[in-house]
């Protein structure tokens, strides 16, 4: 069978008529095969490729889990979370005078009300503070994290940065392991893109290290995390297998999916 490095199938007026999926980028070293006149398709159905393609095989995106700020890992922003109560306590401590005074400030004159879906940028000549909304604190629960999370990162991968520290002392969930889990399914869930779509908008965040002051025991913690990438890696790949056209998800190929989770 010759191999492709791209098809089209089609024909005439008939190729309105076809149900198959249309490859507009490159694909190397794919085998298709064709079986001709089937009831859906009267110029031929493509089964797919016979060679292997790369789905989803781990974002780079990196996370830890430290306990206090270390100047040996520096970020390029400093990310906190702020309730539509619009209470900022947890912040005095952990930002610079005239930054926690603006953030006040901008909270006064209404121009952040702390709900989900909203951010604001903050800086001075030492760092750069963003503070994003969690919305209703009594209405706080995994939904919310998850939506809270989904927009800041969301946004923040539309910035030119590589590394953030996510202060995540006031976003508990009441149990450590299911708060990061959230954390983290919602940050990778806000950066999925499809595999096999060619990525034009591509982040160059690379690492996330969540602030947590209880995370003494620090192995302890980053297994967490570990786990809850993992688990992401897992949805992903399920979204990558749901959004793959049925032409090339075939049962050899998920049959050589499965067999890569080994």
């Amino acid at each position: 069978m010759p191999h492709h490095n791209w098809f089209k199938v089609f024909k005439s007026s008939l190729a309105a008529d076809c149900s198959a999926f249309f490859f507009d980028e490159p694909f190397e070293n794919i085998n298709f095969v064709f079986l001709s006149l089937t009831p859906t398709l009267k110029l031929g159905l493509c089964l797919g490729p016979e060679a292997l393609t790369n789905l989803y095989i781990g974002r780079i995106m990196e996370y830890s889990v430290i306990n206090r700020i270390d100047a040996k890992q520096p970020c390029d922003y400093h990310i906190l979370g702020i309730f539509n109560d619009k209470k900022t306590n947890h912040i005095k401590t952990v930002v610079d005078k005239d930054i926690n005074e603006n953030i006040v400030n901008s909270i006064k004159n209404a121009e952040f009300k702390g709900e989900i879906g909203t951010h604001q940028i903050f800086h001075n000549a030492k760092s750069r503070i963003i503070v994003f909304g969690l919305g209703d604190k009594k209405k706080y629960s995994p939904s919310s994290l998850t939506k809270s999370i989904f927009s800041i990162i969301k946004k923040v991968s539309e910035i030119n940065t590589k590394n953030i520290l996510l202060d995540i002392n006031n976003l508990s969930l009441g149990n450590d392991e299911i708060t990061i889990r959230t954390i983290i399914i919602g940050a990778e869930t806000a950066l999925y893109n499809f595999s096999l779509k060619k990525d034009e908008n591509k982040t160059s965040l690379k690492k996330c290290i969540l602030l947590m002051k209880k995370a003494s025991n620090k192995n302890k913690y980053n297994g967490f995390a570990k786990a809850a990438k993992s688990i992401s890696n897992g949805i992903s790949k399920a979204k990558d297998l749901g959004n793959t056209p049925p032409n090339i998800c075939t049962p050899t190929f998920l049959s050589n999916e499965a067999k890569k989770l080994k």
